[in-house]
């Protein structure tokens, strides 16, 4: 392979591999130590901490790993190291979260009679919208309720989505991918068999 090359030609190092990767010595290789130093590595290993990454290219973690962070768009959230797990299941698994979502929210306005294309084009633009908005200062729950009219469409789908669960479903999604992260980052088979 040509890890050991890339490292070398590289200032930035995404780590992108499977945890189990890094447990099969793929920081470890004849001369990766050195090709890594002075580079910016950035690891999206789920469940992997910055020393477990520290002991698997120097043998021992070093003190602090204060410069952990989870990245999402332009704007970075800087989190110590035991928050990883919870930060790979909102950044990780999150974009396969909000795609289900979108995907059933155009299915929903396909079996109303829209179109494929742009029922998934408006799906994607609102959800686009409404986040461009929380980022902005907008609470979740405040806009909600804006868009809510009493009586009106949108209390009526809030209150089948609640009836759902659909909140308490996406909330435990989020929590077992942390744990099924951590889970993969101690090496671990099967994380995500029976409950």
């Amino acid at each position: 392979n040509q890890n050991l090359k890339g490292v070398q030609e590289a200032d930035v190092i995404l780590l992108g591999c499977k945890p189990k990767n890094l447990k099969d010595g793929i920081l470890r290789e004849p001369g990766m130590q050195e090709a890594l130093r002075g580079k910016l590595l950035i690891s999206i290993l789920a469940g992997t901490s910055v020393e477990s990454l520290e002991t698997e290219i120097y043998g021992s973690p070093s003190v602090g790993g204060k410069n952990s962070h989870a990245q999402g768009g332009c704007r970075v959230v800087h989190l110590p190291p035991y928050m990883m797990d919870a930060a790979t299941a909102l950044c990780g698994s999150g974009p396969a979260f909000f795609a289900l979502m979108l995907e059933a929210m155009a299915d929903g306005a396909v079996a109303m009679g829209l179109p494929r294309a742009e029922a998934q084009t408006m799906a994607a633009q609102t959800m686009k919208g409404t986040a461009e908005m929380v980022l902005n200062g907008q609470h979740p729950a405040l806009l909600r309720e804006q868009v809510c009219t009493p009586g009106g469409c949108t209390a009526g789908g809030l209150q089948v989505l609640e009836d759902g669960k659909v909140r308490a479903s996406v909330a435990t999604g989020v929590r077992t991918a942390s744990v099924a992260a951590s889970r993969l980052g101690r090496g671990e088979q099967g994380v995500n068999g029976p409950r």
